[in-house]
């Protein structure tokens, strides 16, 4: 179990969270591009066309939790 995870356990907060991605820290276009596939957000050809915009740079993307609306 991750520390994230029991923190929010331990918070009573974890069921205040729609879903637990377990992401290493991202610094590739592919990294990101992998994560938004996983999430079932986007539509096909929405992740072609962010697909096309961040290939060629480099991110460094730190973990953040969302919570539900």
């Amino acid at each position: 179990m991750s520390v994230f995870r029991q923190v929010l356990e331990d918070m009573e907060m974890l069921s205040a969270f729609t879903a637990i991605l377990h992401v290493p820290n991202l610094s590739q276009p592919d990294h990101l591009m992998a994560v938004l596939e996983e999430s079932d957000v986007f539509s096909k050809k929405d992740l072609s066309s962010m697909s096309h915009k961040v290939h060629g740079h480099r991110y460094v993307i730190m973990k953040t939790a969302q919570m539900q609306h």
